[in-house]
């Protein structure tokens, strides 16, 4: 049996929660002022109070690397939700020494 517990002590060890959040409002902010017509057509008239982001879901990935298993992540997803519509989200991918390997935006 998998011991949940492991992954909620790495997650607060690592202050992951806090750098899910950090990393998009970066990328959130770089997005805004590198793409602005892009940014425009998602976020019309752009008001922060009408954004909803929160972490939905923490998965553990062992990608395309079976059975070596040594290309692994923990990731992070935060939905983009504008006006109550499912707009996109960011993904951040640790590896497991706590280190950030990638993350990314996804807008559709």
């Amino acid at each position: 049996m998998f011991d949940v517990t492991i992954i909620k002590k790495w997650l607060l060890e690592h202050e992951a929660e806090k750098r899910a959040y950090d990393g998009f409002w970066f990328n959130f902010k770089n997005y805004k002022k590198e793409d602005p017509l892009e940014f425009n057509t998602f976020f019309p008239n752009f008001d922060l109070n009408l954004l909803e982001i929160k972490i939905n879901s923490v998965a553990i990935n062992f990608s395309n690397n079976y059975p070596e298993l040594d290309y692994n992540h923990i990731i992070i997803t935060i939905p983009i939700i504008y006006k109550r519509k499912d707009i996109g989200y960011y993904k951040l991918l640790f590896n497991f020494d706590g280190s950030v390997d990638d993350d990314y935006f996804v807008m559709h």
